[in-house]
């Protein structure tokens, strides 16, 4: 967090080459949101790059004492939005289970392995879909964003309380969906 604010600090100094610090620090983590909020490679590509423009050309609103992932967070996402109004689609969840686990794949599995994985990949994917905006938006900031509740909590302007509930009702429909399927 010190580094952060730090590189934070220089960036509204002018020092444009902090900025590429923070870049570094959370291109990984925006894309893999931009990427499951859209489901296209190149799409998820250039929002990200639009989202880091944007908060760079809007970095003398940002409070340095705050954690900046969260307001990118929430420029990417308005973003990544806007897009998919533009383009007629309903904001979504990645159903391609061999697209995402390319994406996240560290080592792939053998073919019996991918087969099952991927069976158990569209099902999930699919008791996800079928919860509501807000459990479906609190299961994937939590276990795909890895946000903290904090996090969350600053994203969703709520406190951290109605987060955890959230949450909790969101993991259970989601098992209750799962089992359904």
């Amino acid at each position: 967090m010190q580094v952060e604010r730090e590189l934070l600090l220089r960036t509204k100094s002018g020092d444009g080459r902090a900025f590429e610090g923070l870049i570094l620090a959370h291109s990984g983590r925006a894309y893999r949101t931009a990427y499951r909020l859209l489901g296209d490679v190149e799409d998820a590509f250039d929002l990200c790059q639009e989202a880091f423009l944007r908060a760079y050309q809007n970095i003398h609103r940002y409070d340095e004492n705050r954690p900046f992932y969260p307001w990118l967070y929430s420029i990417l996402k308005n973003l990544c939005l806007n897009f998919l109004k533009r383009k007629r689609k309903q904001p979504g969840i990645v159903k391609d289970p061999e697209l995402w686990e390319r994406s996240f794949a560290t080592s792939l599995p053998g073919p019996a392995e991918q087969m099952l994985e991927s069976e158990d990949v569209r099902r999930l994917w699919e008791s996800i879909a079928g919860l509501s905006e807000i459990h479906r938006r609190v299961l994937i900031m939590k276990h795909f964003d890895n946000l903290s509740y904090a996090e969350m909590a600053q994203i969703l302007s709520v406190p951290i309380g109605t987060v955890m509930s959230r949450l909790y009702h969101a993991r259970k429909k989601l098992g209750e969906i799962y089992d359904n399927l």
